[in-house]
């Protein structure tokens, strides 16, 4: 009895749970917010204007990247790191003033300031780093010289004939009627399309061989005009040739100026730089040319004021190459550079900063330390970074004996140039350097610069310092 009871109940109580599901749909009783009684423009309304922070000051700034600031001198070290972050507004080497050039031609100079030490860390590490060790260049080239001697006996014999006929070879329509009669166009593209084997090449006259031919003839060689209209042909049906034909005979053309008296030859490296830029305005080839021979061609057209084109093939040696150049090239291009080009700071600064690896290569010529001084050092923050520059280098010693002179003459002109330095540090930045140079067991500073010192001391009103110099 008891237990129908209890079966009846819970039969009860199972009926009452299944006819009450809990539910999550919502009904009429739900809360609705007030932002859902509106609509939606009245919603995109209710939004509040953008503050204005034009007159707000600001402190975000943009930094330049490291890898785009032409430099030639600057390697700063654990010191130049601790002035930059102690400065005020954390400017760069401590010089609130300063300006840096940056290498695209289309921007001015720009300020550094680093707000964060990690950021000015991580900078002077990648500004650092953009000076890539080099190697030496090679003794020689590893290219040989191009020409197959029985067939330039048998294009002689053919231009033997021709000119019977033709006496005035050397000009564009008879060049082409020759070049025909050899049948030259035609065996080079054959060539080209891979249709002779290697034995029938070693009989068969193809355009480059006639090219080299008539640029190894004597009549050409001693004659501006006709090198010019042989190269200017060459150029024009380029076409024809091969890329490692190209190289080879762009080596010869090297060897054969390397060998010249480039004031003799001045025209004709002028055609051969015209050569140069029309046939390969992207360096392709060039880029691949043994690195010797690039170096005697930025040799050769640094010395006929080719400047641009040598600048450019000095970069590939560098950058591309990481191959320093011979000390020979480099002071020919910055001689060259320095007395043909305007003085102009920023545009040395671009110019020349991809070079900047060569100069902490191994050491500095008496022309490269007197050009870098003249045309990148521009106050006394510059000039400790050329300081440290030279102390770098291997013949440092020898260099300061050299030219101390300079040093003591390039501060008075910074001084003279500095409104705004005070007397005390004038004289200081002049004591520093006289005692950095004392430091220096084999340098001893000769009477001409003592001279020079002294004045300037009497001048600053220290005389205790200019007498001083006397008992020294």
């Amino acid at each position: 009895m008891i237990s129908r009871h209890i079966c009846s109940a819970a039969r009860i109580s199972r009926r009452t749970y299944s006819s009450n599901p809990l539910s999550f749909i919502p009904n009429e009783d739900r809360h609705i917010f007030d932002g859902e009684k509106l609509t939606a423009e009245q919603n995109e309304a209710a939004i509040p204007d953008r503050p204005i922070f034009e007159d707000v000051e600001r402190i975000n700034f943009n930094i330049a990247n490291p890898e785009e600031i032409a430099d030639i001198i600057s390697y700063p070290d654990e010191n130049d790191f601790l002035i930059t972050v102690l400065a005020k507004e954390g400017s760069f080497l401590g010089n609130p003033n300063k300006k840096f050039v940056v290498k695209d031609s289309t921007q001015g100079s720009v300020d550094l300031k680093f707000r964060f030490a990690n950021i000015a860390s991580s900078w002077i590490e990648v500004f650092n780093n953009t000076i890539i060790p080099l190697t030496d260049l090679p003794e020689s080239s590893s290219l040989q010289s191009f020409g197959k001697r029985d067939t330039f006996t048998n294009i002689a014999a053919k231009k033997e004939n021709f000119v019977k006929i033709y006496p005035d070879l050397y000009t564009e329509s008879k060049l082409r009627e020759f070049f025909k009669y050899l049948r030259a166009f035609e065996n080079s593209e054959k060539t080209l399309q891979g249709l002779f084997s290697p034995a029938e090449l070693l009989n068969t006259i193809t355009f480059e061989d006639t090219c080299v031919y008539l640029l190894h003839e004597e009549e050409v060689l001693n004659n501006d005009e006709k090198f010019s209209i042989v190269l200017k042909f060459f150029e024009d049906h380029s076409e024809f040739s091969s890329i490692s034909n190209f190289k080879s005979i762009l080596s010869y053309l090297v060897n054969y100026f390397d060998k010249s008296d480039i004031i003799e030859k001045q025209n004709q490296i002028s055609a051969f730089a015209s050569f140069l830029r029309a046939t390969f305005p992207n360096f392709d080839v060039i880029k691949d040319l043994d690195v010797v021979v690039l170096d005697k061609l930025a040799l050769i057209l640094s010395r006929a004021n080719e400047l641009q084109y040598a600048n450019q093939i000095l970069s590939v040696i560098v950058q591309s190459k990481q191959c320093c150049p011979s000390q020979d090239t480099l002071d020919s291009y910055l001689s060259s550079y320095e007395r043909s080009i305007p003085q102009d700071k920023e545009q040395f600064l671009k110019d020349i900063t991809s070079l900047k690896p060569a100069f902490f290569h191994k050491s500095l010529s008496d022309i490269s330390f007197k050009v870098l001084l003249n045309n990148a050092v521009g106050d006394a923050k510059d000039l400790h970074q050329f300081l440290n520059l030279v102390d770098n280098a291997e013949n440092a010693s020898t260099l300061y004996s050299k030219c101390h002179y300079d040093l003591f003459s390039k501060l008075k002109s910074i001084h003279v140039n500095s409104e705004h330095t005070s007397n005390i540090i004038k004289g200081l930045n002049y004591s520093l350097l006289f005692k950095r140079l004392q430091e220096k067991e084999s340098v001893n500073i000769d009477d001409q610069t003592k001279i020079l010192l002294s004045n300037e001391y009497k001048i600053l009103g220290m005389d205790e310092n200019a007498n001083a110099l006397d008992i020294i």
